[in-house]
């Protein structure tokens, strides 16, 4: 099928955009456990990494 002008051509029903799933505010504590949670990981890896050196 072809289309005999431009309208043709547009689509008939536009999608909105979604909003974004959780907004700034609610991401920002999420962000604070998770550099807390790596802050962690790193100091038990040193811990670990200098228990093994003195062995």
């Amino acid at each position: 099928m072809r289309a005999l002008d431009e309208q043709q051509l547009m689509p008939t029903a536009t999608a909105t955009v979604m909003q974004a799933a959780a907004p700034e505010a609610q991401r920002a504590p999420l962000l604070k456990w998770v550099v807390l949670a790596a802050f962690m990981l790193f100091l038990m890896e040193r811990f670990i990494a200098g228990r093994r050196s003195k062995v």
